[in-house]
Parts: structure tokens; C-alpha cells; sequence
């Protein structure tokens, strides 16, 4: 079989396992999610299929047209691989996840008495965030949120949710 038809007969499928290993063993390190690394890497292999010509099979390699090719598409991805990898971490904060945590309603009762500071932080410990993430994002010392935690625990102390109003199902007469 010679490089022409060995060419024609490859596709972007063949090297999806191969992309989808390579996207996941670089995830944890990169800003991109999964699925943007795996459409990159596979345009990487349709510019590696397009790219490769008969012109590129050495006569004298130990190694077939198709052994060739699978070789030229594999240092394609690592190229890729190694590009990925390069982007530079920005950490950006969009305008839209600045004021998700700025809810008119929280989702679960809490004191009046409360500040505004205090509501934010509270509902941010709520939605998960570590003292460090609050920090940043309030743009303020661990330890300053560390005293505002300290003061909506007395506050949740001396405060009792108001309770649930209890309601009787309607009996039915039969």
C-alpha cells in the first residue's frame, strides 16, 4: 500500500483516542476546558492528514508510508500538545461571575442583623468559596475575613431561623 492510499484511508476518528488522552493529561494545567483542547488537537490532525504528501515517505526508513504517517501525525499533536501548554494562565475575572454572589434574596435565612459584608462573605461560604477565594475576591486580607466569620458565627448564634409554618393537609370525606 503506498502513501497516497494510506492517506486516503486515515481519518480524524482514527486519532480521537489519541486526542482525548493527550486533552486530558494537559487539562489540569490549562485554562481551556476539555472539549476546546480536543477540538484544537484535532485540527492539529487534519492540518497533520492534509499536510502529509508521498513526497514526505522516505524510500530508505525502516519504517512503511502508514508507519510514517502515524509517526508525522503523533509529533503533530505533541507540537500541539507543547502550544497548548505555552498559553499563558490569565486568571481573568469576567464582569458576569463579579456580581453572581450579589443575590437581592439569599437562599437561605439569615439574621437581619447581619451587615452588608457579612451577607456577602455568608453567602459565599454558603456557595463554597475558601477564606482565601473570599479574600481575593473582596479584595481584602485572610485575616480581615477571618474576623467577619468570627462575627456572623456569634450573630448565627444568638439567632433562630424562623420556623417552617406547618401545614395540615385537608382531609377529604368519602
Amino acid at each position: 500500500m503506498d502513501a497516497k492510499h494510506t492517506h486516503k484511508n486515515r481519518s480524524i476518528s482514527h486519532y480521537e483516542g489519541l486526542v482525548r488522552k493527550t486533552a486530558a493529561s494537559i487539562e489540569p494545567f490549562v485554562e481551556d476546558d476539555f472539549d476546546e483542547i480536543c477540538q484544537f488537537l484535532r485540527e492539529k490532525v487534519w492540518k497533520a492528514l492534509d499536510a502529509f504528501t508521498p513526497s514526505r515517505v522516505r524510500k530508505t526508513s525502516k519504517y512503511s508510508p502508514g508507519q510514517q504517517l502515524e509517526r508525522f501525525v503523533f509529533s503533530c499533536i505533541l507540537n500541539g500538545k507543547k502550544d497548548v501548554l505555552k498559553k499563558k494562565r490569565r486568571n481573568w475575572l469576567y464582569i458576569d461571575d463579579m456580581f453572581t454572589d450579589l443575590d437581592p434574596e439569599p437562599p437561605v435565612p439569615i439574621p437581619s442583623s447581619l451587615t452588608q459584608q457579612e451577607k456577602r462573605v455568608a453567602m459565599m461560604l454558603y456557595d463554597g468559596y475558601k477564606i482565601d477565594e473570599i479574600a481575593g475576591r473582596l479584595d481584602t486580607t485572610r485575616r480581615g475575613v477571618a474576623v467577619v466569620v468570627e462575627s456572623i458565627q456569634l450573630k448565627m448564634i444568638e439567632w433562630a431561623p424562623p420556623a417552617p409554618i406547618a401545614v395540615e393537609p385537608e382531609l377529604i370525606a368519602v
